[in-house]
């Protein structure tokens, strides 16, 4: 016995491997586009967390020598510092080091900050010298001041001596 709708038959079942066919291959594009995108993304990702993670690096380094200036200039103004002079030459250092590495970009934000903090430090350190140049001067004044009332409590004495002498010899 054989079927009467042989030909309706084999082309429903060619129609049936062409329809699985184009879904297999649908299938497999669409796993294949879905595994290619989140490797495209995962790369620029990667390359964006090197450079945020280049960034963190660099404010690190930027935090640690803002601290060391910092703590440079508050060893310098205690009072009865030897070594100010060292302590000054170290700020200036450190605020070179710091204007040539973090003061590059000034058109960014960023930069704009390192730039900022640098001026600040840089005036705080001027500022600092001239304290300390006044306190040198105050007790230059100080002593020119003591040598002052000394020399003028001579001066009486010798004015006295000589108004002695002059009433000593009018007799």
């Amino acid at each position: 016995m054989t079927p009467l709708n042989t030909e309706e038959r084999r082309s429903s079942f060619f129609l049936f491997l062409l329809f699985l066919t184009v879904s297999i291959v649908l299938v497999t594009i669409a796993a294949f586009f879905g595994m290619e995108v989140p490797s495209a993304q995962n790369k620029l990702m990667k390359q964006q967390l090197t450079v945020l993670q280049a960034n963190q690096d660099s404010l690190e380094k930027f935090a640690i020598k803002v601290s060391e200036t910092v703590a440079a200039l508050d060893k310098m103004t205690k009072s009865g510092v030897e070594n100010a002079d060292y302590l000054n030459n170290r700020v200036s250092l450190n605020l070179t080091v710091l204007g040539r590495q973090f003061g590059v970009d000034t058109t960014s934000i960023r930069g704009k900050m390192f730039l900022d903090v640098t001026s600040s430090l840089q005036a705080l350190q001027i500022a600092e010298q001239t304290l300390r140049k006044s306190g040198d001067n105050q007790k230059t004044i100080e002593d020119l001041t003591k040598k002052l009332a000394d020399q003028t409590a001579r001066a009486d004495g010798l004015q006295r001596d000589a108004d002695d002498l002059r009433s000593r010899l009018q007799k």
